[in-house]
């Protein structure tokens, strides 16, 4: 009789290549989007992430009195599935007192796949 974990084993590894190589840095390239409603009605928040081929990065959250945006670059952690974003630092004073400033410096995505990305609780999409 054979042993089933092995043949287990074998599976699980060959799901696991399959699934790292569809998240490798170039399927991950483009624009993603998400538009969630905000706490006052009529009003959303918009997430933009922009992921380009240098491994820089755009991301801006757009609410109805605020704009956050950040640029620096981006990594993916294969051991723990998730996007890390590393906002440059800027020395400009009063950018970094505007409502433009981005405060929290780096921020991690669960790649669900490669046209989700999931931010806290929000699903980003591919843009096509």
């Amino acid at each position: 009789m054979i042993s089933r974990f092995p043949i287990l084993a074998m599976v699980l590894v060959c799901f696991s290549c399959i699934s790292s190589r569809e998240l490798s840095s170039d399927s991950l390239i483009g624009m993603f989007y998400a538009k969630q409603s905000a706490f006052t009605r009529g009003t959303y928040v918009q997430y933009t992430l922009e992921l380009k081929t240098d491994n820089s990065f755009y991301f801006e959250i757009r609410g109805h009195d605020y704009s956050p945006r950040c640029e620096g670059k981006w990594d993916i952690l294969y051991e723990s599935n998730m996007l890390l974003l590393k906002c440059e630092e800027n020395e400009n004073q009063y950018e970094m007192l505007s409502s433009g400033y981005m405060s929290e410096r780096e921020h991690r995505f669960e790649l669900i796949n490669k046209n989700k990305l999931k931010y806290k609780d929000v699903v980003l999409k591919r843009k096509k």
